[in-house]
């Protein structure tokens, strides 16, 4: 999942392509980003950002798809989101984790 701001993008554009640094990929493995965060001791507002990250807030409506002319076959289970005001809090929660200090806190 790459994400930016269209905010800070040059043009406005809500696709801009960010800056490598400014990249979260929460795609990868969910649960042991989840488990990392219990295992360093992560306070329960961060670990709750990260799930809600990873694993959306609410169900989305996407019937739509199963109508004709858009018609397509099930691609698995409910998909979640997020509004935007939640991927703003979110975000600026997951901002806040010292990853150098957290990863220090995992065993080795």
């Amino acid at each position: 999942m790459r994400t930016g701001s269209a905010a800070a993008s040059p043009d406005g554009d809500p696709r801009w392509d960010p800056p490598a640094y400014d990249v979260l990929d929460l795609d990868w493995a969910p649960a042991l980003l989840k488990r990392v965060g219990e295992v360093a001791g992560l306070e329960e507002v961060h670990l709750d950002a990260l799930r809600r990250a990873t694993d959306g807030d609410a169900a989305l409506d996407l019937g739509f798809l199963n109508t004709p002319p858009h018609a397509i076959a099930p691609f698995g289970g409910v998909p979640t989101g997020l509004d935007a005001s939640q991927v703003t809090r979110v975000s600026e929660l997951l901002g806040r984790i010292d990853m150098p200090v957290l990863l220090t806190a995992l065993p080795v």
